[in-house]
């Protein structure tokens, strides 16, 4: 028997997982203009890359929002059995989330960034479009991460770190 879903300004009723939630924790756990010196993070810091989209996360901010993030993704259809990017943008009652993959994939970035979500395989993201259909990642729950602390660079790695990605 299919769920009957409840809608509330346009979103599911009562859900987590809302286009808008999205980005707005994304939009905080980045750095704020106060918190650079010379474009440099003053505090302790993440960098993750999504499909889209590379990120510099403030540590302190992913670890307020850490446990939000873990129940946005958990709402994710599939999210047990590793759904491709192009599918996480359906809730497990089946209602789209968002309509938008540049939301999904900030979404799939601050799991990454807090350990919630990972790409199996290990593959390193150049290589994707050899492995993955249409050159986007399956990603998967990681149950083991969900009560540990974010770890951050230290600032002074700042410029090390970023050219270690390049």
């Amino acid at each position: 028997m299919k769920q009957l879903i409840e809608f509330e300004n346009g979103e599911v009723k009562d859900a987590k997982l809302t286009s808008m939630r999205v980005r707005d924790i994304f939009d905080d756990c980045l750095f704020k203009e106060e918190e650079l010196e010379e474009g440099n993070p003053t505090k302790e810091f993440n960098v993750v890359e999504g499909v889209m989209i590379q990120a510099v996360f403030n540590t302190e901010r992913l670890n307020q929002h850490k446990l939000e993030i873990d129940e946005m993704i958990d709402e994710i259809a599939n999210i047990d059995k590793g759904p491709h990017f192009l599918n996480m943008c359906t809730r497990k009652d089946g209602s789209l989330w968002t309509g938008e993959h540049f939301v999904v994939d900030q979404l799939m970035v601050l799991g990454l960034a807090t350990e919630k979500l990972k790409v199996p395989l290990d593959i390193p993201k150049k290589e994707w479009g050899d492995f993955f259909p249409y050159g986007m990642p399956f990603v998967i729950k990681d149950q083991q991460k969900t009560s540990v602390p974010v770890i951050g660079e230290n600032p002074k790695n700042y410029k090390t770190v970023m050219k270690l990605i390049k």
